[in-house]
């Protein structure tokens, strides 16, 4: 995802998951933590699916859910498939 500026927060491929971070959002300070989960539907073809949460760090109070996880879930996504079908 370092085309957008995320970080990748967490890898397990035992369980097929990728958890990444932003480093803030319009929503929090903080950011969006979003882990994605990866399970293959037939050999070669993975079904990508995940959900997004507004990070709360530090003294900051809360975090306004404008909708900004579920999109950057999206576009997470919409990434990883352009990027394969580069590599096709």
């Amino acid at each position: 995802m370092q085309p957008r500026g995320w970080t990748a927060a967490e890898a397990d491929d035992s369980v097929g998951l990728l958890t990444f971070e932003t480093t803030m959002s319009w929503g929090s300070w903080s950011g969006i933590t979003a882990p994605l989960s990866f399970t293959e539907s037939t050999p070669y073809r993975w079904r990508v699916s995940g959900t997004g949460k507004q990070n709360v760090r530090g003294h900051q109070l809360g975090a306004l859910d404008l909708g900004e996880p579920d999109q950057t879930v999206r576009q997470a996504i919409e990434t990883m498939a352009e990027l394969a079908s580069q590599a096709r």
